[in-house]
């Protein structure tokens, strides 16, 4: 029965590893906070669907440079100081972000500023924390690790276990696959695939419910998803075959 539940001895094991956890856990409930309330705003302000998509993708330039450099920086600098660095500028745009909002005269333009640059501050911070994990825990526990790290990432985003497991093994046999010296270079093109893809769903949703309805842009983006995930396993059957993957 214990096999049925979460393995939690990263947590025993390291007293770093908790200190990640519990940082990543108050870090992500303050990131989604602002993933739901800039489009929240951005409606409310413009009334426009195609708007909240654009929203995003104005993010996305920023949110992928900020994980390259992140990468880039985490193989060179201590990894530490450069997440305590981030975190503080993280709470310094959300603070903007709150202030723009409480304004009367709120600005629209400096809310998609604003917007940008938390996207681009997430990115850089995201690769730092993959990369470092593996250097805290024996390689046996990453699975437990990343499994622990993606319930935080759930609870706080309210989005239950969909992604889990897909998550879990991707993040396993990638700090697995790499050696450390690359670690966060190589952690840092994961994240800006992760985290950059439902941007541009973002946007997608937001032009096809500004052309036709918001119904159907949900039930043809959740069409297209799965006709799309269909055709990768077809693509990839090599992959189900290759132990090394």
């Amino acid at each position: 029965m214990s096999r049925l539940f979460v393995d939690v001895r990263p947590l025993r094991a390291s007293r770093n590893f908790r200190f990640l956890f519990a940082g990543q856990v108050v870090s992500l409930l303050g990131s989604n906070l602002t993933v739901v309330a800039v489009p929240y705003q951005v409606y409310r302000e413009t009334h426009s669907s195609l708007w909240v998509g654009l929203a995003s993708l104005i993010q996305l330039p920023f949110l992928i440079a900020g994980s390259l450099w992140g990468g880039a920086l985490g193989d060179r600098i201590d990894q530490r100081t450069l997440m305590i660095a981030s975190s503080f500028f993280q709470g310094a745009v959300s603070v903007g972000l709150a202030l723009n909002a409480l304004s009367p005269h709120g600005h629209f333009a400096l809310l998609l500023s604003l917007a940008a640059v938390a996207a681009g501050a997430a990115g850089f911070v995201s690769p730092l924390r993959a990369a470092t994990i593996p250097r805290l825990l024996s390689a046996d526990q990453l699975v437990a690790a990343y499994s622990l790290i993606q319930i935080a990432v759930n609870t706080a985003a309210v989005a239950g276990a969909t992604d889990v497991i897909s998550t879990v093994l991707r993040n396993t046999i990638l700090q697995n696959a790499i050696t450390d010296e690359f670690r966060s270079r190589i952690s840092s093109i994961q994240m800006a695939v992760v985290t950059g893809g439902p941007r541009l769903g973002d946007v997608e949703s937001g032009v096809v419910a500004s052309l036709v309805s918001t119904e159907f842009s949900i039930v043809s983006g959740g069409i297209v998803c799965v006709l799309g995930a269909l055709a990768l396993v077809w693509r990839r059957r090599g992959f189900w075959r290759d132990e090394t993957a």
